[in-house]
């Protein structure tokens, strides 16, 4: 998958939790800033509670030893909706805010476990022309294509994508189910990924 990062930009500001989805982008994007020699820093931004600290701080940590640039953790206090911090880090004309929002799965597999509001997850309209979502028209089985061909399932296996308990994966919720899904179709599972 190629990462467009417009021409004008000289800030990232990526929405971080620690899951599949923003840990892959992190990867792909510092990639990019690396290979291209751009002066671009990125800050992940991580904000509410809804995230493991421990899976954020070793992805960040795995991404930074692979690729030496400027890069940043920005942990926001409270509860905020992704729109309301969307608008406050794109103040500035030339900053871009990246999401790993994946197509939603439905009908592959009914979770046990639901979240108010967040099962399945709504995917509205980015907040902004600024707001960029590589993966919005592409499911969990292909974000796994990408961790699969570009040999990094070792950063797999330090993501966490459970929307129940941040320190192990409840396997009941929509997104343990969604990750399962996408891993028992390359044969892989929380057995020998992410234990």
């Amino acid at each position: 998958m190629n990462i467009v990062i417009p021409k004008e930009c000289t800030a990232i500001y990526l929405l971080f939790s620690g899951g599949m989805d923003s840990s892959l982008l992190l990867y792909l994007i510092a990639e990019k800033i690396h290979e291209e020699k751009l002066n671009i820093p990125i800050f992940c931004v991580t904000f509410g509670t809804n995230y493991s600290t421990k899976a954020v701080k070793e992805v960040f940590e795995y991404v930074k030893n692979k690729f030496p640039i400027k890069m940043q953790v920005m942990h926001k206090k409270g509860n905020f909706l992704i729109r309301d911090i969307t608008k406050k880090l794109l103040m500035v004309d030339t900053h871009y805010v990246y999401s790993g929002c994946n197509k939603v799965v439905e009908n592959e597999f009914f979770p046990t476990k639901y979240i108010k509001n967040d099962t399945p997850p709504v995917r509205g309209e980015p907040y902004s022309e600024k707001h960029l979502r590589p993966f919005i028209n592409i499911d969990k089985r292909n974000i796994l294509q990408i961790y699969v061909e570009k040999d990094i399932l070792s950063l797999l296996d330090i993501t966490h994508s459970c929307g129940i308990s941040k320190t192990e994966h409840c396997g009941e919720c929509y997104f343990c189910m969604e990750k399962n899904w996408a891993l028992e179709a390359f044969n892989l599972f929380y057995g020998e990924q992410n234990e």
